[in-house]
């Protein structure tokens, strides 16, 4: 077949061969030539090889490194192989993922943030306020802490003063006005504190007075409170009912015989002089004598005669009775095998002696009675201030 000539439009003109049957049936251009250009490029079928080899067969190999000789298409592989292993190693999916499933990252040997935070061996600052970094801070906030522990008690629940928190009163709390009171003129709940005469130097105290001072706190003599009859800060009246056996003669009795001499009524008083009224008595008679008599109070031990003979006591003594009353034939109940006297509102007011908190008592026969040693019994209803 001839060589076909070809006008390009542009002044060039190009020759095609083609060969004939049998042979490569191919067209090639082998020539072109025009006006304005110069002569073209070899078109050749070494040159067409080469071409191929660059760009590389569709079953090229990709290369093995990055850098190994390749066509186009082997490198393309090598590119697309490397894509596939950058993602394996990404997250399957966007969003928060546990540590084994996320990028590993570490902070830059120059981050700031390392210097801020401190290393884990960091030494405390020796000062609240000195540099440090995170770590050394808290270490500081921590001894501290342990500082502040060691000064708070071991346990809730009330210590001694070794082990409790010390603390003390604002210089202008009022509670401490009482300490500027005058001497001589100024009473704390009406009691001068100046006059108490029992306070011993360096040993005593406001409101602890040395014993047998006589003083009273509140109206209560603090050193004559007997033990199981304690009435501080009681308020109002603390009645009393009080027994007394009679010691009796057993022969028979004339009237004005003492029919039972003077014995102790303790504890009458709530303190040492106390005023106490008599509002009751009540006179059990086993002997079932139903006898009229008078009963006798004084407040010192002093004897009214010999039982069983005429009453008799000097001026002196008889300065000492503080009161009386009788009991009548008509008080007694008589209840077969004895009778029971009851004297009722009897008011007499009557005080036990400064330094004591007992009356005495005996009793003067008006009638003829008969008596066991211990026959009569009295009860003393009284009313205590």
């Amino acid at each position: 077949m001839a060589n076909v000539k070809i006008s390009t439009g542009r002044g060039a003109t190009k020759y095609i061969k083609a060969s004939g049957a049998g042979s490569d049936a191919d067209p090639h251009i082998i020539e072109t030539s025009g006006a304005g250009g110069g002569g073209g490029g070899d078109a050749s079928a070494a040159n067409q090889t080469t071409l191929n080899t660059y760009t590389g067969a569709l079953t090229e190999t990709a290369p093995g490194t990055d850098t190994a000789s390749s066509g186009l298409n082997g490198r393309l592989q090598r590119i697309a192989q490397r894509l596939t292993s950058l993602i394996a190693l990404h997250p399957a999916s966007l969003g928060q993922k546990a540590k084994t499933a996320s990028f590993a990252v570490t902070l830059a040997s120059d981050e700031d943030l390392l210097a801020l935070n401190g290393a884990v061996n960091e030494t405390a600052p020796a000062t609240d306020t000195a540099s440090s970094g995170l770590n050394g801070r808290l270490q500081r906030i921590a001894q501290r802490i342990t500082s502040l522990i060691a000064l708070v008690p071991t346990s809730l629940g009330q210590k001694t003063k070794a082990n409790s928190f010390a603390v003390t009163l604002a210089s202008d709390q009022d509670a401490l006005a009482i300490a500027s009171i005058a001497a001589g003129d100024n009473n704390i709940g009406n009691v001068d504190i100046v006059t108490l005469p029992a306070l011993v130097a360096g040993t005593a105290a406001i409101g602890k007075l040395a014993a047998n001072s006589g003083v009273d706190i509140g109206d209560v003599d603090v050193t004559s409170i007997s033990a199981g009859e304690n009435h501080i800060g009681e308020v109002g009246t603390g009645d009393a009912v009080i027994e007394l056996v009679f010691s009796l003669d057993t022969s028979a009795y004339a009237a004005n015989d003492v029919l039972a001499d003077t014995q102790a009524l303790t504890s009458v008083g709530r303190k040492n002089a106390g005023i106490i009224v008599l509002q009751s008595f009540t006179l059990i008679d086993i002997d079932d004598q139903k006898q009229p008599l008078t009963v006798v109070f004084l407040d010192t031990n002093n004897s009214l005669g010999t039982e069983n003979s005429a009453a008799s006591i000097n001026d002196a003594n008889g300065a000492k009775v503080v009161g009386w009353f009788k009991v009548l034939t008509s008080d007694y109940l008589d209840l077969g095998g004895a009778s029971v006297a009851c004297v009722r509102g009897i008011g007499l007011e009557m005080a036990c002696a400064a330094a004591t908190t007992t009356l005495y008592v005996g009793l003067i026969s008006d009638g003829t009675g008969t008596y066991t040693a211990s026959g009569l019994t009295g009860k003393f209803g009284f009313l205590r201030s």
